[in-house]
């Protein structure tokens, strides 16, 4: 996969092997400024929030390819941009889907490789082009210890809880190296091994006491 798709859609770690396809988490975070992030939106069926993307075209929105659904049946599914507040009478702008692209390698028996996807809308949406996402060209780029956000709408803990105000937590990218030999214990319950987890297609991230999980994306 081109790396300068890595930088914007990996999250591993045990909030990614945890993942499923509907509910984000936002761990720790705090309410994100309104309008510091224009190009954060998400993936809704008939106005259900399930998956987070980030605009890096007018008209095209990254994504990850396991919120794409089986049989890449668009059916009511839409793609909302400029919302902050999900529950105020603001509403952003609604596009319909004209095209899922999914990497060619990804694998549904094996999701978190290769799991990111191209959402081409039917028409651009109305985001100035220097408010896009800028995608990463420099195959060294990030370094151990470089800050990484991850944005989402959804759960802020274990118990299901949800935010409807889009959410921000920062975390530092490590290496994959070091990532491949953490393991533990996940929600005081299940004992996890990343060892073995850990490919090439994949940045790793950690802040101690926060994290991210599905319908999020990783913007800088």
């Amino acid at each position: 996969m081109n790396s300068m798709l890595w930088l914007l859609y990996y999250s591993t770690l045990i909030a990614q092997a945890l993942a499923s396809s509907h509910r984000d988490l936002i761990i720790n975070g705090t309410i994100a400024p309104q309008q510091r992030y224009p190009y954060a939106v998400y993936l809704q069926d008939n106005d259900f929030p399930f998956c987070g993307g980030s605009l890096i075209a007018p008209d095209v929105v990254l994504t990850a390819a396991h919120c794409i659904p089986e049989d890449d049946y668009i059916g009511n599914i839409t793609v909302m941009e400029g919302e902050h507040n999900l529950t105020d009478t603001e509403l952003g702008d609604v596009v319909r889907i004209r095209e899922n692209v999914i990497h060619p390698l990804y694998q549904e028996e094996n999701e978190k490789d290769f799991d990111i996807a191209l959402t081409f809308l039917e028409r651009p949406t109305a985001i100035e082009r220097d408010s896009l996402v800028h995608l990463n060209r420099d195959n060294s780029y990030p370094p151990d210890d470089t800050i990484a956000t991850y944005l989402g709408w959804g759960v802020v803990n274990s118990k299901g809880e949800a935010s409807n105000i889009l959410r921000e937590v920062d975390v530092s990218v490590m290496t994959n190296e070091e990532c491949n030999r953490i393991n533990g214990t996940v929600f005081d319950k299940f004992f996890f091994s990343m060892s073995g987890h850990i490919t090439p297609s994949m940045m790793c991230t950690f802040a101690e006491g926060k994290d991210s999980c599905q319908r999020d994306q990783v913007v800088h």
